[in-house]
């Protein structure tokens, strides 16, 4: 899993719609509005969350292991490359939120990874 921070996963453009990640990832197996009235769409392995007006704000994905930086981490060692490498990384009610690497994670509940477009983390940052 590669993830370029506010630009990309895994060559897939954070700067997206909704209809170009259904024609990429396929029928989803949900779609549906969460209790922060984001539109989650659910391929299962991945669910993008966009705004009423289509703007990508997160993608929520299983990732044991990524690349951030040219720098392989696993999920285990997340949390403490995030707090050695990000002097601006903040905590979230138990989320570890990178505003360097554009991600939030909880600890907790590995192996999943949130991918943070800009509006996102200002998302996070409002909550």
């Amino acid at each position: 899993m590669v993830i370029a921070p506010f630009l990309e996963i895994n060559g897939i453009s954070l700067d997206t719609s909704s209809s170009v990640v259904k024609e990429i990832k396929g029928q989803p197996n949900s779609i549906k509005a969460n209790s922060l009235g984001l539109i989650e769409i659910d391929f299962g392995s991945y669910v993008y969350r966009f705004d009423k007006g289509d703007s990508l704000h997160e993608v929520t994905l299983n990732a044991p292991s990524i690349k951030l930086a040219g720098t392989s981490v696993s999920f285990e060692q997340l949390e403490q490359y995030v707090k050695q490498t990000d002097n601006n990384w903040f905590d979230k009610y138990g989320f570890i939120v990178s505003p360097k690497f554009g991600i939030a994670f909880d600890p907790e509940h590995s192996p999943f990874l949130t991918v943070l477009t800009k509006l996102g983390l200002q998302g996070w940052k409002d909550v």
